[in-house]
Formats: C-alpha cells, sequence, structure tokens
C-alpha cells in the first residue's frame, strides 16, 4: 500500500465525506513519522524532551 492509498483509507474510515477532501487537500504531502516509541504516556512523563521533539520538527518544515 502507497503513502497516498494509506491516507485515503484512514480519512475514509476515520473522517465524514464534508471533510475528508478539506483534510486531503490541507495535508497534500505530510511528513509520517514512523520511529515514535512510548505512546500517549510517554507524552505525561516526558513532557520537555516532547516538547522539544515538536519543536524541532516545526521548525525544521517551516521556510
Amino acid at each position: 500500500m502507497t503513502l497516498a492509498e494509506f491516507r485515503r483509507a484512514y480519512l475514509t474510515a476515520t473522517f465524514l465525506p464534508a471533510c475528508r477532501e478539506d483534510l486531503i487537500a490541507l495535508m497534500s504531502s505530510p511528513t509520517v513519522v514512523t520511529d515514535l516509541t512510548g505512546g500517549h504516556l510517554a507524552l505525561m512523563v516526558r513532557l520537555d524532551e516532547y516538547a522539544d521533539l515538536v519543536t524541532k520538527f516545526i521548525l525544521d518544515r517551516t521556510p
């Protein structure tokens, strides 16, 4: 399955048709991060590290 096929399948299963195409247009080339570990508990326990990673992620993608 390609990334585009996965994205469309996910959106089809998750969002109403009225929102689906708007979300695809908004996120036409999303970055997919596959090396995540720890889940939501890690977010709560290591909040400073999470905030640093999110900030870096955003800054790396901001022109």
